[in-house]
């Protein structure tokens, strides 16, 4: 993070490799915004903060993401 510069792009594979809770990852991406870089999940093309649409759908993921981690941990546990 600290090494982040503006226009840098953090790219991961799927959202939950990078957090499966919602107010983290909506934490992080705000961070991201602050530094003036962007982030996107090639498993979901839909999350880009880079236009409203993304940030919206990211919101959106971010909970789906949460939900389904607790949905394995009642079931497991």
């Amino acid at each position: 993070m600290a090494a982040l510069k503006a226009d840098d792009m953090v790219l991961v594979t799927k959202l939950d490799r990078l957090s499966r809770i919602t107010r983290k990852l909506l934490d992080l991406i705000e961070r991201l915004g602050k530094a003036g870089a962007a982030f996107r999940s090639l498993g979901e093309p839909l999350f880009d903060t880079t236009s409203s649409q993304g940030r919206l759908v990211s919101t959106l993921l971010a909970a789906i993401a949460e939900f389904e981690r607790d949905l394995i941990r009642e079931r497991t546990g």
